[in-house]
Parts: structure tokens; sequence; C-alpha cells
């Protein structure tokens, strides 16, 4: 049997570079608050810059919680190391690209002389007394496999074990990237973790594929947060690793979290968006309607989770008896019967309305009342 896969938030770092994202410290407080309390495996709090309130959330962060649970990233140089060092940070990511375009843009060097740039940094590592940094390797997708391999291999000779790979652009088919995983589970006596950006919609379908796979660790952010499309939704995640894995992620607090999140920080949430969307709180179609009424959990299998949250009932051309029902006793209006004349006179007055999205529940309490007094005065 597989070990269980370990849950990595990155919202405080890979969610706030969204565009127009920003969170104050006290919401970045409750946002890493919150993941604890939501028994997150790991949660990373930020990328280690020349910021001195960044740097106070840091200390802050590590004294307030285990930081053991606490990953601090730094871009892999050997400046950061000592901010690390006085910080005293167990766990931290070295961020560095492996593909040929990012290490010709960025450093205009080549392989041999890349590898030996990360050693050094990592051998600063070991005499600063940090332990050996978990090697993020940025567009590990579009990199030489057999540089990749061989950046690993001399990587591990310093001491390094873990490795995060990264679909930076989100571009790989599910073959492809399950190709790549296998390539690197060659290697052993190493951990992997993913981190896949969702630009081709498949960020979701990959992760799942590593952690099918047998991946130690998996990288979220609340509500899918981060540069361009983002990637994985932290709650879909942690609900598929409970469902699969018998994890105990507590998918209540990170409901609310998501909410809070994507208020404070102005994110538009699809309204199909899974598990706090607000369609999903939504229902017009008749026979669904009706059954909802019923049991909630016929249509709603996620209410054991969903806290405070209240089924609407709307009404629309689709709306079976059962539904106008609902609303004519729930405004009040329980001398209206629901005959099969009201219902044809309903459907026909929506039918000649231009643009029946546009009503509301005042319009629908208007039309409902005009019918029954056509009813009762014929």
């Amino acid at each position: 049997m597989l070990a269980k896969t370990k849950l990595i938030d990155e919202t405080l770092r890979e969610g706030i570079q969204s565009p127009k994202v920003y969170l104050q410290t006290k919401d970045k407080k409750k946002v890493l608050d919150d993941l604890i309390n939501a028994h997150l495996s790991y949660i990373e709090i930020g990328m280690i810059n020349s910021s001195k309130k960044d740097y106070i959330f840091f200390k802050d962060s590590l004294k307030r919680h285990d930081p053991d649970r606490l990953f601090i990233s730094i871009l892999a140089n050997k400046t950061p190391l000592y901010a690390l060092s006085e910080l005293k940070a167990k766990n931290y990511f070295m961020i560095t690209p492996i593909s040929d375009i990012l290490i010709d843009i960025k450093f205009n060097i080549n392989h041999k002389e890349y590898i030996k740039n990360l050693i050094s940094v990592v051998k600063l590592a070991r005499e600063l007394k940090l332990p050996p940094p978990f090697v993020g390797m940025e567009d590990s997708a579009r990199c030489n496999k057999d540089f990749m391999m061989e950046m690993i291999l001399a990587l591990k000779k310093e001491g390094c074990s873990q490795f995060v790979y990264s679909d930076t652009n989100g571009i790989l088919m599910p073959k492809e990237f399950k190709d790549d995983i296998k390539l690197l589970q060659q290697i052993p006596d190493i951990e992997l973790s993913v981190h896949i950006h969702n630009d081709s919609g498949l960020a979701m379908n990959n992760t799942i594929n590593a952690i099918d796979m047998g991946v130690e660790y998996v990288m979220s952010t609340i509500n899918g947060m981060g540069e361009r499309a983002g990637i994985c939704d932290t709650l879909q995640l942690a609900n598929y690793l409970n469902r699969t894995q018998g994890n105990k992620f507590d998918l209540g607090l990170i409901s609310d979290l998501s909410e809070f999140t994507a208020k404070e920080t102005k994110w538009n949430t699809p309204p199909n968006q899974p598990f706090i969307g607000e369609n999903l709180f939504r229902c017009e179609t008749g026979t669904h309607v009706a059954a909802l009424i019923e049991n909630q959990e016929s249509y709603l299998p996620y209410t054991f989770f969903i806290r405070e949250k209240k089924l609407e009932i709307g009404l629309s051309i689709n709306s079976g008896k059962k539904a106008i029902h609902h609303f004519l006793q729930k405004e009040d209006l329980h001398h209206i019967e629901v005959t099969d004349v009201l219902m044809e006179n309903f459907k026909e007055e929506l039918n000649n309305t231009p643009d029946p999205s546009l009503l509301k529940k005042e319009d629908y309490k208007s039309i409902l009342k005009k019918i029954y007094t056509q009813i009762e005065n014929n």
C-alpha cells in the first residue's frame, strides 16, 4: 500500500503571484492559521526577498507554528541563504530553472557551469548548517531530460534528496507527464513533488496521475490561484486525498478559507467552481428541485462539509409544480394554488419575456400574483 501523499499549499507565494492579487499581513496570518488548523501537511509561507515586512512575517510564522510544517522559497543563489540561516528555517525550496530557454535567458552559461553553480549554493547551505534544499526544478516539462537527470544525480551527491517537477507553463499531456515521472522514479532514494500549472486545463488531471503513481508530495493553492491559469485547487486536491487515501484534511475549514481568500483578494470565483461556486447551491430544474426539497443530498452530496450554506431554489422556465409551490410558501403566498392552468400561464409568461434570466424574486411574485388573479377572475 502506498504511503499517504503530502499536500503542500503554496497560496502565500504562488497564489499571490496572480495578477492584481494582494494579501495584507493580517490576512496572510489567517490563511496560514486556517491551513494549519485544516491539517495541511505543509504550507509554503513565501519567498525570501528584500521586503522587511515579509521577513518579519516569516519570523513570526516560524515562532507561532511548528517550523517543520513550513517552507520558505529562495532563488538558487547564495544571498538568501544568510536570511534563511538567521531565521533558522527547517525547510526551504531552492527554485532554479532547468530548461535551456530559461537557463540561456537568465544565466547564459552551459550545463556544466550551471550544475557547478548549483553545487556551490548547496555547499554554502551546508556550511551555514542549513538542511539540503528541496530543489524546485522550474520548467521541468521543457528541459533536456539527460541534463535533468545529470543535475539531480550531481545534487544528490551533495545531500539533496527532494526535487519538485514543475510543469511551469502547463503544457504536458497526461502521457508525456507520466513518462517524465516514471523517468525520475528510476533514481533511487529521492522524493518527488509536482507543481503543475493549469494553462491547458490539465493541472488536476496530471497531479492526480502523480498521486496515483506514488509521488510523495503535491502542490496546490487556495482556489487554484497562481500565475496565468493558476495551479491545482487545494480544496479539490484535499477532497481527492481524503477520499482515496483516508487523509483527514478539514474540507469545511478549507471551504471557508477559499471563500475568505476570494473576498479579500477580489478573486472572481466562477459560478461553477467545484465545492464553492454559487451555482452549486442553486437549482431551477423541475425534477431536481422536487428531489432537493425532499432531501438535499439527492443533488447536493457535499452538504456534510459545507458550513452555513443555504440551498437556493430558483424559478425559471424549467421550474415544476414543487418549485413554484416551494417559492409561494416561502413568500407567504399560501393562498395561491399551483394548478395546471397556472403552470401553463407561468411558462407562457416567461416565454414572452425578452430575457427571463434578468427576472428577480419580486418579478416572479408579481407574475404569479397576476396569473392567479386572472384565473380567479375567469
